[in-house]
């Protein structure tokens, strides 16, 4: 297995979770994003008095993580609905 096998791979099991379950993979890293700028941002604070920018960008991008999981999510719900509405139409001819 090489490399780029492994990326594949990777790039694969990403895509399954962000496609089955978008709302816990964008929670997880809007979290960690979340969680990253505050920490960075009580370290600057307290270092120089003064509020870095690269935690605020980081903080910002943790909320943004988290909306595109939520509209992933409802994205997620309405293709399971519209596969369900289709499969009982199919069912019934």
């Amino acid at each position: 297995i090489g490399t780029r096998t492994a990326l594949v791979t990777f790039a694969e099991i990403f895509n399954l979770a962000v496609l089955l379950r978008p709302l816990t993979t964008f929670l997880r890293l809007g979290i960690f994003f979340l969680l990253a700028g505050t920490g960075w941002s009580i370290f600057t604070y307290c270092k120089s008095t003064m509020l870095s920018s690269a935690a605020v960008m980081l903080i910002i991008f943790g909320f943004f993580c988290f909306a595109l999981g939520l509209l992933g999510e409802q994205l997620c719900q309405i293709r399971k609905r519209l596969a369900r509405i289709t499969h009982s139409q199919n069912g019934k001819k």
